[in-house]
């Protein structure tokens, strides 16, 4: 396949927000629209909610206060075996499973925070145990930084505020990481992606008037959490103050235009991939004439009973005759990625298989190794008796594997 053929497929990219990928000079989106100019470039969605939630943290004091809280707890115990053994003994003599507190963010973005707010929920009790015992511990193994530090973070986790809007701030979390999750895997389409969203930020909404989970288990005792007593006056209306600033935050970090998909946007999507589609065989000048078709047909679909939100591959099967010109437009946008993140676990993927020591695997080799490792089925999943079959009929082997389990 030549570099000219290869070049008039592409139709969308998609790739994070760094300057190496979208710089308008010599940036990797720039330098294939030299070679194909109608490339449409999409941000990835994951890294744009992860930089969303990013900017809640910066923008409230409490977020920002609330996740250097978790980060120092973190590493006041990964940095020191004694803390961790100390936490070990709280934690049996809590009754609780022990799970180290991990770091907030890292490379499983808005799920990693996730997870880092569940342990300290799950070890609550026996991490202020510990703090209260170092706080008041004398001796010669004890440091005073470490003395200091417990007594810091025994004020802080025992604050009212801090566990009921913490619990808060872990439902929205908790909404987000399933968006973050659904972004990431390569099923979706930017269409399905935003319309998720929008409905993610209406679950956002409607979790200041309806407490979630977490804030429900932490609203049963006023005057403690967990059996630890909580100090610190904070009543509802301020809770419900601090709760819609944090939404309103996050809602106006995420929010999207209104994607209608109508005859504007049919026309605009016929200029500017006029050219790809007519290369293809699609006559494009009567996509817009067959919109009105397709609508008719996705509508009909709605209206059966009981009702049903149609899928793309009901509406293709029924309108595959009737407006087969508007079908490839839309197959088309469905190609185009909504996420990178197949790309960010690629690069990942390269780093384990090409190894230093095996460094001199060609990228023939190296290229197959991915492709198995990315779209074979789960192991669960994978029944490996045709492989077997076939390795064993390929040449005379020494060993009858089959005829071994058989007879076993």
């Amino acid at each position: 396949m030549t570099k000219q053929t290869i070049f008039t497929k592409p139709v969308g990219f998609g790739s994070d927000g760094a300057s190496v990928m979208t710089g308008c000079k010599s940036g990797v989106s720039t330098r294939l629209k030299g070679e194909q100019p109608l490339l449409f470039t999409l941000h990835c969605m994951a890294h744009r909610l992860e930089l969303g939630f990013k900017g809640i943290i910066g923008a409230n004091s409490f977020m920002s206060t609330f996740t250097e809280l978790l980060f120092a707890i973190y590493n006041f115990y990964h940095s020191s075996a004694l803390n961790r053994e100390n936490l070990k003994s709280s934690c049996a003599a809590a009754g609780v499973k022990f799970l180290a507190p991990s770091r907030v963010g890292g490379t499983r973005w808005l799920p990693h925070t996730m997870l880092a707010l569940k342990k300290l929920w799950n070890i609550y009790p026996a991490l202020m145990q510990h703090f209260e015992q170092l706080s008041i511990a004398t001796g010669a193994g004890v440091s005073t930084d470490s003395q200091a530090k417990a007594k810091g973070f025994l004020k802080k986790v025992s604050s009212k505020r801090t566990i009921l809007l913490g619990s808060f701030v872990t439902d929205v979390v908790d909404t987000l990481h399933d968006v973050s999750l659904a972004i990431q895997s390569s099923c979706y389409s930017p269409g399905y992606i935003i319309k998720t969203l929008k409905s993610t930020l209406n679950t956002l909404q409607a979790l200041t008037e309806r407490p979630g989970h977490y804030l429900t288990s932490a609203l049963k005792d006023e005057s403690s959490f967990m059996g630890v007593p909580l100090s610190g006056k904070y009543d509802a209306v301020q809770l419900k103050a601090d709760m819609k600033c944090l939404v309103d935050g996050l809602t106006a970090q995420l929010e999207t235009e209104d994607a209608t998909f109508g005859n504007q946007d049919v026309a605009l999507l016929q200029r500017h991939f006029g050219p790809i589609l007519e290369n293809c065989g699609v006559d494009a000048s009567v996509a817009q004439t067959e919109w009105d078709l397709l609508k008719d047909v996705v509508y009909s679909l709605k209206a059966k009973v009981p009702p049903k939100e149609p899928e793309w591959v009901d509406v293709f099967k029924k309108a595959q005759d009737s407006c087969p010109n508007v079908l490839q437009l839309v197959d088309l946008l469905l190609s185009l990625p909504a996420s990178s993140a197949d790309c960010e676990r690629g690069f990942s993927l390269t780093k384990v298989i090409k190894s230093v020591w095996r460094s001199r695997l060609r990228d023939t080799m190296v290229t197959d190794l991915m492709t198995i490792q990315q779209h074979s089925p789960e192991i669960a999943d994978f029944d490996p008796t045709p492989s077997i079959l076939r390795w064993k009929g390929s040449c005379k082997r020494r060993l009858s594997l089959c005829s071994k389990s058989s007879s076993e």
